[in-house]
Order: C-alpha cells, then structure tokens, then sequence
C-alpha cells in the first residue's frame, strides 16, 4: 500500500509493519518485525539473518526457473524457501 509516497503493509489484525522505503532490506526489516509479534512465532530470526541468506535463496530460485525453463510452480519456489528458512533457524 503506498499513501503520500509511503509504503506500508498491514495485515487483516490491524497490526501496521514498519513504514519501509520499498528495498529488499528496508522490507526484511519491516516483515520480520511483523513475525516476531505473531503468537505462534517459534524462532525469532534477525534481518541480518534472513539477509544473509537471501543470496541462497536467490540463486536457488534462479536454478529452479532454468529447470522448468520459466517460473517454477510456487510449490517448488515454497519448498526452496524452506529449505534456506531451515538453515538459518
């Protein structure tokens, strides 16, 4: 959601994230913020955490779109999320 030039995110519990700049590392801040706050959070990561191990991600998403010569089913994209999540917790 952009008002006035800012972006915010805000989820249906009228919990309002970080007002963010729209870059991958304001955006980390402001959802993993959000995460921590969630009653069923069971590991507390850090932005420098989770962007560490973006480049991971990346790279295997890259793969993943060069297997299926296009965009991978989002099944697969989730599975890779998970395994780089799993990594870091």
């Amino acid at each position: 959601m952009a008002i006035l030039g800012l972006k915010c995110i805000s989820d249906m519990s009228a919990y309002d994230l970080l007002k963010h700049d729209g870059s991958p590392q304001g955006l980390v801040v402001a959802v993993i913020g959000w995460l921590t706050t969630r009653k069923d959070a069971k590991v507390a990561v850090t932005p420098y955490e989770v962007w560490t191990a973006l480049p991971g991600f990346q790279s295997a998403r890259l793969d993943l779109e060069k297997k299926w010569h296009g965009p991978p089913p989002w099944f697969r994209v989730v599975e890779v999320a998970k395994r780089i999540a799993e990594s870091i917790v």
